[in-house]
């Protein structure tokens, strides 16, 4: 089970504020920081 600190960076960080309804693997979250 993803924590909520699995994916916060996502939903504080990134222009990607609806992505936090959906709990991402780690791995996804790297991707979608990186592509930004």
């Amino acid at each position: 089970v993803l924590k909520s600190q699995d994916f916060v960076d996502v939903k504080q960080d990134s222009p990607y504020a609806d992505i936090h309804l959906t709990p991402l693997p780690k791995l996804s979250k790297l991707r979608i920081l990186n592509g930004s």
